[in-house]
């Protein structure tokens, strides 16, 4: 594969943190590159078409957006798939980030002095290199999802778009985080099953509303996603949502009591009887489909670099704000800097930041 001239910065990601960024690299005049496997704000596109968003528009807004998120609502309502995507497009719009989709990053590896950035079609050299594919990147299936015969459709949320999709009489789904809770209400109003089975993980559960005050009102008055991870209450929450955020309502007893959903417990195995779940219960295969609601890891496999030790843990990238070894750089990391840091408005004060620190070590290395 060639290589083209040296690129100062290649941006990997074309979702928010990397068009984010790419904004303030504009600004500072700094040559950039932003590789996207698919297209931009992919994931955003590729959710379930029932999809609302988590987080009150008034938290959704984007750096040097003058346009509001979703704004025939009001700044405290969450949006739909259809709004979201088209504030991402107005945003896309304005930016024009120097963006290729399409390309498949094979594998990022430091070099002396220089980072070579290998894709599917060629290979750049780079001076500086922003990993911005999210918190976590890969679907992530349990164990026991192996165990289940061929003859037990199985499906990811990430591939879940409408109850279209299922063929079954029967529904298990697996995880009670946003998704799982999004998704059983979506296969629940279709009212084409004739059970939805729901395996519980532990998420807490965001009520839409406190005495008729919505939530995204106290989200605003109370800033708990401006809290600094280095702080110890910061500390505590980043304990508290390892495990993943809590989900907006409706809560899995809710769902439960309106539509007939049965709640079960974790999912702990499977074998020839069913699911195994931590309660006791064993879930048939008889007519069943499994929907895996159970999330995405991280995954940075692709990165190779001369001293794992210095880069990397057993949670993630070693960094401070993002900042890793000399010319690596992250945008988009759970707890990066704030609670609310792998959120939208999170997201674009990271992006200066780091912004900021490419240019600082660009006038640090010029002859």
């Amino acid at each position: 594969m060639r290589k083209d001239h040296i690129i100062n910065t290649i941006v990997i990601g074309g979702g928010q943190a990397g068009i984010t960024l790419s904004y303030f690299l504009q600004q500072r005049g700094i040559e950039h590159l932003v590789l996207e496997r698919d297209r931009a704000f992919s994931a955003w596109h590729n959710c379930w078409d029932s999809f609302r968003m988590n987080t009150a528009n008034w938290m959704n807004t984007l750096p040097g957006m003058q346009k509001s998120f979703a704004p025939h609502k009001a700044w405290y309502d969450t949006a739909t798939r259809e709004e979201a995507l088209d504030y991402f497009q107005t945003y896309r719009q304005m930016v024009n980030p120097p963006l290729k989709e399409g390309v498949t990053v094979t594998q990022v590896a430091e070099g002396e002095n220089t980072w070579n950035v290998h894709t599917d079609t060629k290979t750049y050299q780079t001076t500086n290199v922003a990993i911005c594919t999210g918190h976590a990147a890969r679907p992530f299936v349990p164990d026991a999802a192996k165990k289940l015969p061929q003859s037990t459709p199985q499906l990811h949320s990430s591939a879940y778009r409408n109850p279209d999709q299922i063929t079954t009489a029967n529904v298990l789904i697996v995880g009670s985080g946003s998704s799982g809770v999004q998704i059983c209400l979506d296969l629940a109003q279709s009212d084409r099953f004739e059970t939805l089975s729901f395996a519980l993980s532990g998420n807490g559960v965001v009520p839409w509303s406190i005495l008729g005050i919505p939530i995204g009102v106290f989200s605003r008055m109370l800033p708990i996603f401006e809290i600094q991870r280095q702080t110890p209450i910061g500390r505590r929450i980043m304990h508290q949502w390892q495990g993943g955020d809590p989900a907006m309502a409706p809560s899995p007893r809710w769902l439960s009591k309106h539509y007939g959903v049965q709640r079960v417990g974790r999912v702990t195995d499977a074998d020839h009887r069913g699911i195994v779940c931590a309660d006791g219960e064993i879930v048939s295969l008889k007519n069943l489909t499994v929907l895996w609601c159970t999330g995405f890891r991280p995954d940075y496999a692709f990165i190779r670099v001369h001293h794992l030790e210095s880069a990397f843990d057993k949670n993630g990238p070693i960094h401070k704000r993002g900042v890793c070894i000399p010319g690596l750089f992250f945008v988009g990391l759970k707890f990066q800097h704030t609670v609310g840091s792998h959120l939208l408005r999170g997201v674009g004060r990271d992006a200066e930041y780091i912004a900021q620190k490419i240019a600082e070590r660009n006038h640090h290395n010029a002859p």
